[in-house]
């Protein structure tokens, strides 16, 4: 399972909770960034169906899943949520949850497995995967009803953090009165992610770096209804006059998108992606919307590059 990791943390980000969407219960109270794909509603959209059509499966490479645990992502996979307490990558826990008839086929091979070890850490009974006689990745498991649940982290004492949440031990979101985000995804959201201020990753990019370190939270939400895709990001800004100039440096990157979009041949396809997108700011909040039917959206971006979809 441990190498198969990457490749769940892939099917995340490369898509763009559990069934029926996020359980605030499930995550921690100190949680600074969150990430979640409510998978059985991904499926079910316009749009992946239309990608689908054009070999995304191809491009989501999730043969080694399929390998090494003997899992169809695209059948027994849930949901995904990945959220953190803070920037250091290997603190960030994966919280999957998963059909329990394929959950129990991926635990008797990965049992066979010569690096799997089990443990048992301040009462808890540990899953892990060795590499130089070191542990890897640690796991928790657990069995709700016709669900089960699998947390991954690299991090030892984060992975019974977010455990002790999980058993009902620890203060949740859906407990806390103050929280750094509040993992609320709009009606219909199929993907949501938020973080508490600019993303440490971002410190290094120039110019991207200078809106980062205005920010002070995010939130970035998917979702479809009736065959059109809704984006939303949202930016929380220091101050209006960031807010400001932050919009205008948006508004001008697609007014030149624009621009360059309407120079070429008439009817060119990216023109309309342009168009789909709105700002819109209040106060010390950036708004971003993009609105576009579905499928159409695919065909777009495969006219603009057939080759990638």
């Amino acid at each position: 399972m441990k190498h198969a990791y990457p490749a769940l943390i892939l099917v995340l980000f490369a898509a763009p909770a559990f069934s029926g969407g996020l359980d605030r219960d499930l995550v921690p109270a100190s949680t600074r960034w969150i990430a979640h794909l409510d998978v059985e509603h991904f499926l079910r959209t316009e749009l992946f169906q239309a990608a689908r059509e054009h070999g995304a499966e191809d491009v989501l490479e999730l043969d080694e899943m399929r390998d090494e645990l003997g899992l169809d992502p695209l059948e027994d996979l849930l949901s995904i949520t990945v959220f953190a307490f803070g920037d250091r990558p290997e603190e960030a826990v994966a919280l999957l949850a998963l059909r329990a008839e394929a959950a129990q086929r991926a635990l008797d091979r990965a049992e066979e497995e010569e690096d799997h070890v089990f443990l048992e850490v301040d009462g808890v009974r540990l899953r892990g995967w060795t590499k130089d006689d070191r542990i890897e990745v640690y796991a928790y498991d657990a069995k709700r009803g016709d669900e089960h649940f699998f947390l991954l982290c690299d991090d030892r004492s984060r992975l019974l953090d977010a455990v002790s949440v999980f058993a009902g031990d620890s203060e949740s979101l859906a407990d806390a009165d103050e929280a750094h985000i509040a993992a609320r995804p709009a009606p219909g959201s199929f993907f949501y992610a938020e973080a508490s201020e600019g993303l440490a990753g971002l410190h290094d990019l120039v110019p991207v770096s200078t809106v980062n370190d205005m920010v002070r939270g995010m939130r970035f939400d998917a979702s479809e209804e009736e065959g059109v895709l809704e984006l939303s990001l949202s930016l929380d800004l220091r101050d209006g006059e960031d807010a400001e100039d932050v919009a205008q440096v948006l508004q001008g990157g697609v007014a030149l998108a624009e621009l360059f979009a309407r120079c070429q041949a008439p009817g060119t396809p990216g023109l309309e992606l342009v168009d789909s997108l709105t700002f819109r700011n209040d106060d010390t909040r950036l708004v971003a919307e993009f609105s576009h039917a579905s499928r159409a959206l695919i065909e777009v971006l495969q006219e603009l590059d057939p080759d990638r979809y």
